[in-house]
């Protein structure tokens, strides 16, 4: 038969453990799913290309779950709690009971006839006075469970606000779990820019004839101004040697902001940058020989709008491989 005093400290201990489980749970919550918000946000805002970065991201969220594990989950629920120890623990909240309770606890788990453990008689009576006093004292006014409200409180509030971006904009949540998930996959922010590339001659293309002008006008789907640092990226790939690279302002020109090359000579690819981040993704523009007007279709590209005429020429729209829709079209001629 289990002794009062026992069935006292068991009825502590669950109470112990059942909220030292759903502090060490909340705290885990909260340390991932933090992780998770933070390191989700840094990647929609500044838009990581570098397959290294978004590994140290994946990096980070794992590392705050495996820290979480480690300190709250598997310490608490890897803790013994023996009565002895409880009783400790009891005797330091109330000065009162001393060091009596942890050694009646103690003689409970001794046998009568082990001699080790002093007189028997002695024992008992030690057991019955510590019985006897516990009665007045009420174990539960040890056991506090603040700490255990505010861990909840917290993860409470750090899961809201993780539901809250779930359900006002879950296709910009998946995109980052699916990145996280895969540092290394071709999951990627969808642009928000349309492109708009100028170009003198009968007919639209991403292509020039040698010699012409590069003209080529960005400006935000939404009608938000752009950054004022926003610059085109020009990369030349001789026949021979190393690519050459080449980056240049953009001046502002009404709601966009443009920028010329002039006398263009060889094929080269562009894309535009905010900090030395990409804003788009690469374009090619092929160089080729002879009249102005060669028509060439949007390499890699979709049409979504084929040509038309407009007050200012020809034009269509089309979408390249990353998402971005692109608006190509011809002045007319002087």
């Amino acid at each position: 038969m289990i002794h009062p005093l026992e069935q006292r400290l068991a009825r502590v201990r669950r109470r112990v453990r059942c909220l030292l489980a759903a502090h060490a749970l909340s705290w885990a919550l909260t340390a991932v799913a933090g992780a998770l918000i933070v390191v989700g946000l840094a990647d929609y805002l500044f838009r990581f290309q570098d397959p290294g970065i978004r590994l140290l991201c994946s990096l980070a969220v794992l590392g705050a779950f495996a820290w979480s594990v480690r300190h709250f989950l598997a310490r608490t629920f890897g803790a013994a709690w023996r009565d002895v120890d409880l009783a400790r623990r009891l005797g330091r909240e109330f000065p009162d009971l001393g060091d009596a309770l942890p050694s009646a606890v103690e003689f409970l788990h001794q046998r009568e006839d082990d001699l080790a453990g002093g007189s028997a008689s002695l024992r008992r009576t030690v057991v019955a006075q510590t019985t006897a006093a516990v009665e007045k004292v009420d174990f539960m006014d040890a056991v506090r469970a603040a700490p255990t409200a505010r861990a909840a409180g917290l993860s409470a509030a750090v899961l809201s606000a993780a539901a809250a971006l779930l359900i006002g904009a879950p296709q910009s949540s998946a995109i980052a779990l699916a990145r996280l998930a895969n540092p290394f996959g071709r999951t990627a922010w969808p642009q928000a820019t349309h492109l708009a590339i100028l170009q003198r001659g009968a007919a639209p293309a991403m292509q020039l004839v040698r010699g012409e002008t590069f003209d080529v006008r960005v400006f935000d789907l939404s009608g938000d101004p752009l950054p004022e640092n926003l610059r085109i990226h020009y990369r030349f790939e001789p026949a021979r040697g190393a690519a050459v690279d080449e980056v240049r302002v953009t001046r502002p020109l009404e709601d966009a902001r443009t920028t010329r090359r002039v006398n263009v000579e060889n094929t080269f690819a562009f894309r535009f940058e905010v900090d030395g981040q990409p804003w788009s993704q690469w374009c090619e523009v092929r160089v080729v020989p002879g009249e102005s007007g060669s028509v060439a279709a949007a390499a890699g590209g979709v049409v979504t709008r084929r040509q038309f005429d407009y007050p200012g020429g020809r034009r269509f729209h089309f979408t390249d491989p990353a998402g971005n829709e692109l608006a190509v079209w011809s002045e007319k001629d002087a």
